[in-house]
């Protein structure tokens, strides 16, 4: 500028994808996806049946390297899986493996953990959701609805209400941990439900609320009531 004050830019810093970052870049990005099932074989009048039961969707291993950098070459191995018990019950679960050591400030640098008479990988992060859903199947088809319906209910999923499912109920559990060197470990846990319930073919409550499990304490839960008035929606 006119004062002599200089800075770096770029002609597309400002375009949808944005600027290259500054400097030299070459990184190698490796990842291990997999999933584990078991087989059950059972008896029938028919003959055997040899059923497969899933044990794990995926487990998930991801990491990278970076060739040019001075150290620290290698990044935290992030862990991710998921399952599911009876369709009913969903589990995600993560965590990032650090195998570098760390100094009296807690501070990792270039030393790797196992070299220093530490662990191969230190357990810095993880977390765990449970996620539970039950609902009463609709007694009648769904209604069908026009393009212009549907387009709106795609961008306001929020609006819809189906009036023939009798009731709804979703509750999920989450934990967090985290530990960074020899500070004490952070744990968080909450609990959330919600759903609703149809009281009449027309009229339906709906409810939404959060439990602190950490701090005992019950956030502020909403309620939701609907009423069809078959042309339009009151609520």
């Amino acid at each position: 500028d006119t004062t002599g004050r200089t800075q770096r830019y770029s002609i597309f810093q400002n375009s949808v994808y944005g600027g290259p970052s500054s400097g030299q870049f070459a990184n190698l990005g490796f990842s291990l996806d997999n999933n584990l099932e078991m087989k059950v074989k059972t008896n029938s009048d028919t003959g055997a049946v040899v059923k497969k039961v899933k044990i794990l969707e995926s487990l998930r291993l991801a990491g990278s390297y970076n060739l040019i950098a001075d150290s620290m070459k290698l990044s935290v191995i992030n862990v991710n899986g998921r399952t599911s018990i009876l369709d009913r019950v969903t589990i995600n679960f993560g965590g990032a493996l650090n195998p570098y050591s760390f100094d009296a400030n807690n501070n990792d640098y270039d030393q790797f953990s196992i070299s220093n008479g530490g662990p191969l990988v230190r357990l810095t992060s993880a977390n765990l959701s449970l996620n539970f859903s039950l609902n009463k199947s609709a007694n009648k088809e769904t209604p069908k609805y026009s393009k212009e319906e549907l387009d709106y209910l795609n961008q306001h999923p929020d609006a819809y209400v189906d009036f023939n499912i009798p009731y709804n109920l979703a509750v999920s559990y989450s934990y967090s941990y985290g530990k960074k060197g020899n500070d004490p470990s952070k744990t968080n846990q909450s609990a959330s439900f919600n759903g609703d319930l149809s009281l009449t073919p027309q009229w339906k409550i709906g409810f939404n609320s959060w439990y602190d499990i950490t701090e005992k304490q019950l956030t502020n839960m909403s309620l939701n009531i609907y009423r069809d008035m078959h042309c339009w929606e009151m609520r």
